[in-house]
């Protein structure tokens, strides 16, 4: 199935979940994020759907908070001549606390990133990522739209990325 199709069923299921559980009014000024970051041109389609997959609750309260194309300047191991490296990371997800902060780095790796020039340079940034504390995590085309065609199977589906995403959370808080 196409993907357009599959973020456009996810969304009015989102939609219709959430007014089962709260007032109209609410619940718009909650979907006005998600209809924004959809319809930018700048995301891509894989984005789109991990954006709504990291949404599948709106209204609930998280022990995180997620920054979608989150600009971070690191140290780069590689050159330490360099005052750092600037990288945009697609999904950026902070948990924890103060003492115990939790940075989740998430890529979501389309079709071009499984070419030999953008892995060795996927390496080097998860390196520097990992080497300044942040948890990577990658997301492959074919894995995010299997997660879509799970939701448009199961009225019930719950996420596995959020699953996961969520117990790497809770882990590295205890």
């Amino acid at each position: 199935m196409n993907i357009k199709k599959l973020i456009g069923n996810l969304r009015q299921r989102i939609e219709n979940n959430h007014y089962k559980f709260e007032e109209l009014w609410l619940a718009e000024n909650r979907f006005s994020s998600l209809d924004e970051f959809i319809s930018n041109e700048k995301h891509s389609e894989l984005e789109k759907a991990f954006y709504l997959i990291l949404n599948q609750f709106v209204g609930d309260p998280k022990d995180y908070f997620v920054a979608p194309r989150e600009m971070v300047l690191i140290p780069d191991i590689y050159d330490n001549r360099s005052p750092g490296i600037e990288y945009e990371i697609d999904f950026a997800i902070y948990g924890g606390s103060i003492d115990n902060p939790v940075k989740i780095a998430v890529e979501c790796d389309g079709i071009r990133s499984h070419r030999q020039r953008h892995s060795n340079k996927d390496r080097r940034k998860d390196v520097n990522l990992q080497a300044a504390g942040w948890i990577v995590m990658r997301f492959g085309s074919r894995e995010i739209h299997e997660e879509l065609q799970n939701f448009e199977d199961s009225e019930t589906y719950t996420s596995d990325f959020l699953y996961y995403i969520e117990n790497v959370i809770q882990k590295k808080q205890n």
